[in-house]
């Protein structure tokens, strides 16, 4: 099977109109949304606007949310990628996995994926990222990849102000040696 992105276990894949019943999976499961949206849940129509969005911003940037797939058996696992964020050379880290897959070391390791794309392949500049205040397994794997905290930026599908953390090329690099 190709990919568009690998690790050992994980393989990325490109979204696509075909998907909607994968984007229903993730997006329409309260536990996986309950950290991104104060509803909970994604209604159908916002479930088909999140692919229409993952699909554009690949197909204007390169980069989207990319679908997760295990490589032993094709299960869907959830997203993880990036997204533009305001000036060139910066992106939003982002993930959202199925709670099944939760607590496995999966999120590191794609995140930790995404990152070394990000600053090897796309030549970033600056990634950020940002968590729920209460979601702590998405902070622990923040700050083990190095990201450092600059502070709150008000998030408004929660209507919170969640931590905002940055890593810039720089500071990747110095990881590196």
């Amino acid at each position: 099977m190709s990919y568009l992105i690998e690790t050992q276990r994980i393989g990325f894949k490109q979204w696509d109109n075909s998907q909607a019943e994968l984007a229903t999976q993730l997006w329409g499961n309260a536990e996986v949304t309950k950290f991104i949206h104060k509803n909970g849940a994604f209604s159908p129509a916002e479930i088909k606007q999140r692919l229409a969005t993952e699909i554009k911003s690949m197909e204007l940037h390169n980069v989207q949310y990319w679908p997760l797939f295990l490589k032993a058996t094709n299960e869907f696992v959830g997203v993880c990628g990036l997204r533009m964020e305001g000036t060139t050379g910066s992106y939003e880290l982002g993930y959202h996995l199925l709670p099944a897959f939760w607590g496995q070391g999966i999120g590191t390791e794609v995140a930790r994926r995404v990152v070394n794309y990000a600053f090897e392949e796309l030549n970033a500049v600056k990634l950020v990222a940002r968590h729920h205040p209460e979601n702590q397994g998405s902070k622990k794997i923040i700050l083990k990849l190095g990201f450092v905290f600059k502070g709150f930026q008000y998030y408004q599908p929660t209507g919170l102000q969640h931590p905002h953390y940055e890593l810039t090329r720089t500071d990747y690099l110095g990881t590196l040696k």
